[in-house]
């Protein structure tokens, strides 16, 4: 779907990216980087570049935490209004854990 624009569709891009702490704040922890900050999960509406939902994370939490792209997927969602939730594409990054269709 790259490139291709997706008409009357919501798509939602759900990634996890890695902020250094330079100083031990709360919540941060060692990286898989083998640095030291957090490591949030966000939720981005890929149409208006608007985020959507985050959840912070220690920098220990892991990539593929089914829990957490719920959670971000979830809180993502209520945030389109209910009449343009008929077409929802969702763009995970390709190290994301599978999600079955009863968990969603």
């Amino acid at each position: 779907m790259a490139g291709k624009v997706l008409t009357g569709w919501i798509v939602i891009d759900l990634d996890a990216t890695l902020i250094t702490a330079h100083s031990d704040k709360q919540g941060a922890s060692a990286t898989f980087k083998k640095g030291y900050g957090f490591h949030p999960l966000a939720a981005w509406c890929a149409n208006t570049h608007e985020s959507l939902a985050m959840l912070l994370r220690t920098g220990s939490a892991g990539s593929n935490t089914v829990a957490d792209h719920v959670r971000v997927l979830t809180e993502a969602i209520r945030q389109i209004p209910d009449s343009f939730r008929a077409k929802i594409w969702i763009r995970i990054d390709e190290r994301a854990p599978p999600m079955s269709s009863s968990n969603t």
